[in-house]
């Protein structure tokens, strides 16, 4: 399935398989599982080869691309009137990850599904971003805190049509320490573009950047799954740099020391849907030349669980006070936290469920990941 699916992404020719609808159905599910559905649903009806398919595989992939199509209209609305509130409160979010790819490289916003928008402002506004987000509506998920186990909040509201509008405001780039420092904000905005489909208040990061970041999140946060749509958009930003930005990227993963991280990706991009654009940046890439130095390529050369992750976290920590605060925020968030993630109303019941929280969550810590699926 994912050969047919990746040849249909690829734009090759193609014949659909003699499947019943059951197997049909799988196939659906396997491309939505990918976040590759719409892409599909796009590519047979250019190529005229919708009607070809079974009647429930073309009705389900048309039913799913029109109901995105009326859906990225109203969270385009909603996302403009979120970025104008925060300009005329003096803020200069930068849009990244799937919301800012959606706009600057497919050719329709809706081809790129996502649940959520990335927003990245400076440390010192987040107060004041929560404050925008929650006076337009949003509320703030049940999620943990600290200076160091966290550098992001997501905010979530449904609106009077029932659809969900989800902002994550991040202050750093990824919550791994090997990553989160890697690009401050201001050097982000040094190379932003400007995105007119979202207000004259919209920017997202450049493209060497956002190629940059896209094989960082593969890696950094769904190291257990390797979903399609991520490679997908790594394959995209690659394809497009000019001989001068493929320069800029390669050394800038070597002066980051990234390269393992961004070979690792593009080599799965390329292997997938062998992009030209995509091997040239690889070939220029190299990663055995600065692997011995890399921390950040424990991320593609082990199955990280978390106690890996930790354990690279307080390696690249500095001094014994970062690594023991990081310890104790891990093992007792905020009080707020456990109180609405539980819903515990007397406090003097928060330790049993302080205590609760970290046997229940041991054995997570330990768990392997789950291998990622076999590439076409």
């Amino acid at each position: 399935m994912l050969d047919l699916l990746c040849a249909i992404v690829r734009d090759e020719p193609f014949q659909w398989p003699d499947i019943d609808d059951s197997d049909a159905g799988r196939l659906y599910e396997v491309a939505r599982e990918h976040g590759i559905h719409l892409l599909i649903a796009e590519r047979i009806w250019q190529r005229g080869q919708l009607n070809d398919c079974r009647v429930m595989l073309r009705d389900r992939l048309a039913s799913a691309l029109r109901n995105q199509l009326a859906v990225e209209e109203i969270a385009r609305q909603e996302l403009r009137s979120v970025l104008s509130a925060m300009a005329g409160a003096g803020l200069a979010p930068l849009l990244f990850k799937g919301t800012a790819l959606a706009f600057t490289h497919y050719p329709d916003p809706a081809l790129r599904p996502r649940i959520d928008t990335d927003l990245m402002i400076d440390s010192s506004q987040i107060h004041s971003a929560g404050a925008i987000l929650e006076r337009l509506g949003y509320r703030p998920h049940p999620f943990t805190s600290g200076e160091l186990v966290m550098y992001q909040t997501p905010y979530s509201k449904s609106d009077g049509r029932g659809v969900r509008h989800t902002i994550d405001v991040h202050w750093k780039i990824s919550n791994p320490q090997v990553f989160a420092s890697a690009f401050p904000i201001e050097e982000l905005r040094m190379h932003a573009v400007r995105l007119p489909a979202l207000g004259p208040a919209a920017h997202a990061v450049g493209s060497v950047h956002a190629l940059m970041l896209a094989c960082i999140h593969r890696v950094a946060h769904h190291g257990d799954e390797e979903r399609l749509i991520w490679i997908y958009d790594i394959h995209l930003v690659a394809e497009r740099l000019s001989a001068t930005e493929q320069k800029e990227f390669v050394d800038l993963a070597e002066a980051k020391q990234l390269a393992m991280v961004c070979a690792d990706g593009l080599a799965v991009a390329q292997q997938t849907f062998r992009g030209y654009g995509t091997a040239s940046v690889l070939a220029r890439l190299n990663p055995q030349a600065t692997s011995r130095r890399e921390h950040s390529g424990i991320y593609v050369t082990r199955k990280m669980r978390k106690v890996d992750v930790l354990l690279s976290d307080l390696t690249v920590l500095q001094g014994w006070g970062p690594r023991m605060k990081l310890l104790i925020e891990h093992l007792f968030p905020p009080p707020s936290y456990i109180r609405q993630l539980y819903g515990v109303s007397n406090g003097a019941l928060l330790p049993l469920f302080y205590l609760w929280r970290i046997a229940r969550g041991a054995t997570e810590w330990w768990r392997h990941s789950r291998p990622r699926p076999h590439q076409p």
